[in-house]
């Protein structure tokens, strides 16, 4: 009794140590009620978005509350997850955004260090279409304008350009080809219809034929045949066949007054020199095709030969430092292949 009469005396006196004045406490009490009813407000609101009824015990409450905190944790580690994912893909985006900037800058600069070693090369003199890739590489590695690519770049440049003048050459020589075929025509037909005979000279016909196209054409021809070296071909084989005749002629009315064996002496003989004419005017015609040809064949062997050179030169071994040299005449390098001359490929 003494020990509960103590406690009561201890909690009365606890009770007056921490009474407050009226104006103090009527000041504490109403943001404390305001914050009572909103907090209470809200918690009905709770349990009428989780449809409790009046008739739940306590456990159901207490299960209910458990879910409802589970749910809360869960949510907020959610938000906290999405959060997280949202800055990696906004990092990720960002650099690959960087990475497609600096690769697209790198290429276009690329581009403008390939369009000015173009020019580069366009603008040397000493630049041939056999002119070997050694040479031209010695006497360019150190510009400017020849530091900003690698020596493979260089190299596949240079192919490129020898490859486009090639094609260019190969065109111009097949339409040079086509102008002189196409005069040659036009002069049969002029032998056919007399305007063209063995007494003809070039100043007369030229002036004949000025204005015509195919001797404009084969006039702006800058190698082979010239208008007047064709016209020259055809006009001695007129002289040919008018000599032919000639003797033909003179050589019927000789057998017309001699006796018969002499006759037939001379008529063998007539035969066997007319026979003799055409075969020399085929082979000659033989001769002149097969010469087109070599030239022809010549000329593709030598495009060809320098491309082979061009590759033997590429076929080279790698030094200490990763870098590139040539093999010299003669070597044998490690695929087997021999670096050739360049002595071997001039005709």
């Amino acid at each position: 009794m003494q020990d509960i009469e103590k406690a009561k005396k201890g909690i009365a006196v606890a009770g007056k140590v921490n009474v407050t004045p009226l104006e103090e406490k009527a000041a504490d009490d109403e943001p404390l009620v305001c914050a009572n009813k909103q907090a209470k407000n809200a918690f009905k609101s709770l349990l009428e978005s989780a449809n409790v009824e009046s008739d739940w015990n306590w456990e159901q409450f207490g299960e209910l509350t458990y879910y409802i905190h589970n749910a809360v944790v869960l949510g907020q580690w959610e938000k906290l997850e999405a959060e997280d994912r949202h800055i990696k893909q906004k990092k990720a985006r960002e650099e690959f955004t960087k990475m497609l900037e600096e690769r697209t800058r790198a290429l276009e600069e690329h581009k403008r260090n390939i369009t000015e070693y173009r020019k580069f090369l366009e603008s040397c003199d000493f630049i041939k279409v056999n002119t070997p890739w050694r040479k031209i590489q010695d006497r360019t590695e150190d510009d400017e304008r020849c530091l900003h690519l690698e020596k493979i770049d260089h190299l596949e440049i240079f192919q490129e350009e020898e490859e486009q003048k090639k094609t260019l050459k190969e065109q111009l020589r097949r339409a040079e080809r086509k102008n002189r075929d196409a005069f040659r025509e036009l002069m049969e037909e002029h032998v056919s219809s007399g305007v063209l005979t063995a007494k003809t000279c070039w100043r007369d016909y030229c002036m004949k034929v000025k204005e015509l196209t195919p001797y404009l054409a084969v006039a702006s021809n800058t190698s082979g045949s010239t208008p007047k070296d064709l016209f020259e071909d055809v006009a001695e084989e007129l002289e040919k066949k008018v000599t032919i005749l000639s003797y033909s002629a003179a050589s019927i009315s000789l057998i017309s007054s001699t006796p018969v064996k002499e006759k037939t002496e001379r008529s063998l003989l007539l035969r066997s020199f007319l026979k003799e004419s055409k075969r020399e005017e085929k082979e000659a015609k033989k001769r002149q095709r097969l010469a087109d040809d070599l030239s022809d064949l010549l000329h593709s062997i030598k495009l060809a030969s320098m491309h082979t050179h061009q590759i033997l030169i590429v076929k080279r071994h790698k030094d200490r430092d990763g870098g590139y040299e040539e093999l010299e005449d003669g070597e044998l390098g490690e695929d087997g292949e021999i670096r050739a001359s360049d002595a071997a490929f001039q005709f």
